[in-house]
């Protein structure tokens, strides 16, 4: 499994080059310092320290381990909302660990792509076949 996601990861980083995502702002710059640990990280926007949706390749690695959970997290949850899909992530860890290789093989291959970790994250997601759609009329108490 472990290898299957890394595997995955890889594929979607060079699948994404030609995917429908939607390119990252050209210059972010964000300072993700914190004397506290935040309660809302990333999202819902409006309620968050900071905006994930300009978190990109190119500022990933400017985020600490907790931050980074913390984006996972959250993002799934928002992106549970946006596509009303139901995603089931068995083991965190295993998922940052594999969403920071894709992203840094992204940076080393292709230093020029810009791209929303949101958006990798979810078609990460997607080929892992973590993701399925919600049924219609099951309401989530």
């Amino acid at each position: 499994m472990k290898t299957k996601l890394l595997f995955l990861a890889v594929l979607a980083a060079f699948l994404l080059n030609g995917c429908a995502s939607v390119p990252a702002p050209k210059k972010i710059v964000v300072d993700f310092h914190y004397s506290e640990a935040p309660v809302i990280c990333f999202f819902p926007k409006d309620q968050a320290n900071w905006d994930g949706n300009q978190i990109s390749n190119k500022n990933w690695n400017k985020l600490n381990d907790y931050l980074k959970l913390m984006f996972i997290f959250e993002a799934t949850k928002e992106l549970e909302r946006r596509n009303k899909v139901v995603i089931t992530i068995r083991d965190s860890a295993r998922t940052l660990r594999a969403l920071n290789f894709g992203i840094d093989k992204i940076n080393k291959d292709m230093p020029k792509v810009q791209l929303l970790v949101i958006d990798f994250l979810y078609d990460v997601l997607k080929e892992a076949k973590m993701v399925t759609p919600r049924q219609a009329g099951v309401m989530k108490r």
